[in-house]
């Protein structure tokens, strides 16, 4: 895949109506090994995604041209993984999901947000399986966010 290619195109998911979106090949399986419960592709993945950022460092530490292999993958060992080009992922969404293109009526919105919800309260416990403390580091920085909105929404006296 040339450089131009590789920067106009994402990774795309699914756990069940919920799309998985992403630049990152390995991330995308991640996310979608963590909502199987498959935990042994998530901590393979992990690792991935672990070598792929340590050569990136390399690269821009190195002024390399090179790009790590695991990175340069044109295809997804997920069946359910596909690569498509940015300008397309609205178009894909709306074929491959379970939306359709009508909008929902108030019932099949209201029973979108509980599968919605019940997704998200469930790939919270599956987080924890590479991250036991992601809650707490996620609140923490968010806390931190806000904070720093907070004082540039507050001018300083003096």
């Amino acid at each position: 895949m040339s450089r131009a290619a590789e920067e106009d195109t994402v990774w795309i998911g699914f756990m069940d109506i919920v799309p998985v979106i992403g630049t990152v090949k390995e991330a995308v399986e991640l996310v979608l090994a963590l909502y199987e419960g498959n935990e042994a592709v998530a901590k393979e993945k992990e690792k991935a995604i672990d070598n792929i950022v340590k050569e990136s460092l390399k690269k821009h530490v190195n002024k390399s041209t090179d790009k790590p292999a695991a990175a340069a993958a044109e295809f997804s060992e997920n069946e359910n993984v596909i690569v498509v080009r940015k300008e397309m992922i609205t178009e894909y969404v709306m074929t491959v999901s379970k939306w359709g293109i009508k909008p929902p009526t108030p019932a099949q919105q209201k029973e979108r947000e509980k599968r919605v919800e019940a997704i998200k309260k469930d790939m919270l416990e599956k987080i924890r399986i590479i991250n036991p403390t992601f809650k707490a580091q996620l609140l923490a920085y968010y806390t931190d966010i806000l904070a720093a909105v907070v004082n540039l929404m507050i001018p300083a006296n003096g």
